[in-house]
């Protein structure tokens, strides 16, 4: 198996493979790093998963099939340490990536499963989150100026609005997860479960239930 260690960046994939570095554009559909990965065989990518940055890699990993390690940011820092204290450079966070990949990334190597429901249910999540930090935010900005005599009652009404307006997307966002999971007979069925558990509410239901389903071997 050859490994390859890749750093993630917004506009780049710094590769090294134990010979040469390259850089690969991260473009929708990664064709060039995908052709790459084709020509190099059978394939072990060990990268950290950056959120944003890193999900066309992820769904690269998971479309094809391809063996990954998934490192957790904190590992690098510390690899960092131990070859002396480097300065950071692409160049060394991914040859660090492909080090600990020959080391031990063969036996935490993992196929990312293609689950449709998690993806979409993971969406309308995150589209949750963003909205319900909104309108803490406006919340908050709220309570501050009404502190202010000078603000203007029509601006306070607006504010007060846009409150119930970004309320009524969250709820929305959370009802289309819900419709999404009803579709589903056995996810269904655990959201129930997990609804009838003391304290555990639709949103951290529906997040346990998408982790569950995404991580199917984890054991705590």
């Amino acid at each position: 198996m050859h490994c390859i260690g890749v750093d993630v960046s917004k506009q780049e994939l710094v590769t090294y493979n134990g010979k040469v570095g390259q850089v690969f554009p991260n473009d929708r559909g990664l064709s060039e790093f995908a052709s790459f990965v084709k020509e190099t065989g059978d394939t072990l990518i060990v990268f950290e998963p950056t959120s944003t940055y890193s999900r066309r890699l992820e769904t690269l990993c998971r479309t094809e099939g391809i063996s990954c390690c998934l490192l957790n940011p904190r590992v690098i820092p510390h690899l960092r340490q131990v070859g002396r204290g480097r300065s950071k450079t692409d160049k060394t966070d991914a040859e660090l990536l492909y080090r600990y990949g020959i080391e031990r990334g063969a036996a935490e190597a993992e196929e990312l499963r293609h689950d449709a429901l998690v993806q979409s249910v993971t969406a309308y999540l995150f589209c949750y989150r963003v909205v319900q930090k909104g309108r803490v935010a406006c919340q908050g900005l709220l309570e501050a100026l009404k502190q202010d005599p000078a603000t203007s009652k029509d601006l306070l009404s607006k504010l007060e609005g846009d409150i119930v307006e970004l309320k009524g997307k969250e709820a929305g966002y959370i009802a289309q997860a819900t419709a999404i999971i009803a579709e589903d007979g056995a996810a269904a069925l655990s959201l129930e479960a997990l609804l009838s558990i003391p304290g555990i509410g639709p949103i951290t239901a529906i997040t346990l239930l998408t982790l569950f389903r995404k991580y199917r071997d984890a054991n705590r």
